[in-house]
């Protein structure tokens, strides 16, 4: 049987299906996506290893007689500043990336209604052939 759109039950519900792993594949690949991305707590630990590696350098320059610590300082303020960007941006994509994964989410429940009613309607033509 076919509708208006000239495609069969079997062929309707065959794309419906292809859609959904569509969906599911674009799911996974954003996880993925997110699960790449570095924790707040590895970014902190980052900036930490930063700041003791630059105090380590500075007690050595003073050491020295050398006065780069306003030099160090100044690179360190641009490192934390990048930083604090950079993770600024993650939580932003992060939250773009929820957003993408709640609307196929929804994508799928709608599609996996519509498959329940073609289903449905499949029966039910199948029960009045028989019938």
């Amino acid at each position: 049987m076919s509708d208006n759109n000239n495609y069969t039950q079997k062929e309707m519900t065959a794309k419906i299906m292809l859609d959904i792993e569509k969906i599911f594949n674009k799911l996974d690949e954003l996880q993925k996506d997110i699960n790449t991305r570095p924790t707040r707590a590895e970014i902190y630990g980052w900036i930490i290893a930063g700041i003791s590696i630059a105090t380590l350098v500075c007690v050595d320059v003073v050491k020295t007689q050398i006065n780069l610590s306003q030099i160090l300082q100044g690179g360190l303020a641009a490192l934390v500043a990048w930083l604090f960007k950079t993770v600024n941006e993650l939580q932003q994509m992060a939250v773009v990336y929820q957003v993408q994964i709640d609307k196929l989410e929804q994508v799928v429940v709608d599609l996996a209604l519509r498959e329940k009613e073609l289903n449905s309607a499949i029966t039910e033509i199948l029960i009045k052939l028989g019938g």
